[in-house]
C-alpha cells in the first residue's frame, strides 16, 4: 500500500469523524434549544397573576339597621398584574342546593374591574345585603376570571365557601371552606350561572 492511499484513508476517517462530531453538535444544540424553550415557558407560567382571598371573607353588620355588607378581600399573589378581571359572587340557600331544588340566589352579583390588579395590592369587594332575623345556611361562590397582561392568557378560579346564616338576629360573620363533595354539588347546581367564567 502506498503512502498516498494511507493518507487518503486517514483523510476519509478524519472527514467521517468530523461529520459525526458535527451531527452530535447539531443534536446537542437542538436539545439545548428545546430545554431552554421549555424552561422559559415554565418561568413565564410561574410568574402569572394568581388572585386569592387574602383575609377572612365574611359578612359585617352596618351600624343602625338590618343592612349588612359582604366583604371579599382579594389579592394578586402572582408576579405580574392581572387585567380584565370579572368577578361573580353568588349566595345560594344550602338546603335548596343539597336537596336539588332550584331557587334564585340570595345574592347574584357580577362586575368587571377596569383597572389592573398589580401584585401584592389588596382589592376589596364589598356587596350590600339585607338579611332576615333567621336565615338558613348558604353556599357562597366567588368566580374570578382574569387575564395575564404579558402573555394574554386567561385564567378562571372558583372559590367555594359556606356561611352558617342568621339565628335570632345574629349573623355568622365568616365564610368557611366547603368539602370536596359539597364543591361538586355546588358546581353542578350553578353550572348555568358559572358558564361565563369557564
Amino acid at each position: 500500500m502506498s503512502d498516498g492511499s494511507k493518507s487518503s484513508d486517514r483523510s476519509r476517517v478524519w472527514r467521517a469523524a468530523a461529520v459525526v462530531a458535527a451531527i452530535f453538535s447539531a443534536i446537542a444544540a437542538v436539545m439545548t434549544l428545546i430545554f431552554l424553550t421549555s424552561t422559559w415557558r415554565t418561568e413565564i407560567e410561574s410568574g402569572r397573576p394568581y388572585v386569592v382571598i387574602n383575609e377572612d371573607a365574611g359578612i359585617v353588620r352596618l351600624e343602625n339597621g338590618p343592612l349588612y355588607q359582604v366583604s371579599i378581600p382579594l389579592e394578586n399573589i402572582g408576579e405580574r398584574a392581572a387585567c380584565e378581571m370579572t368577578v361573580g359572587f353568588y349566595m345560594i340557600d344550602k338546603n335548596m342546593v343539597d336537596n336539588g331544588l332550584k331557587c334564585a340566589p340570595l345574592l347574584n352579583r357580577s362586575f368587571d374591574m377596569a383597572n389592573e390588579i398589580p401584585p401584592e395590592v389588596p382589592t376589596q369587594g364589598i356587596y350590600p345585603i339585607t338579611l332576615k332575623d333567621d336565615m338558613s345556611p348558604h353556599y357562597v361562590v366567588l368566580a374570578l376570571k382574569y387575564m395575564d397582561q404579558i402573555t394574554g392568557k386567561s385564567y378562571c378560579r372558583f372559590i367555594h365557601m359556606k356561611w352558617d346564616g342568621v339565628a335570632k338576629g345574629q349573623a355568622d360573620e365568616i365564610f368557611v371552606h366547603v368539602t370536596a363533595e359539597e364543591k361538586v354539588t355546588i358546581e353542578g347546581y350553578l353550572q348555568d350561572w358559572l358558564k361565563d367564567f369557564r
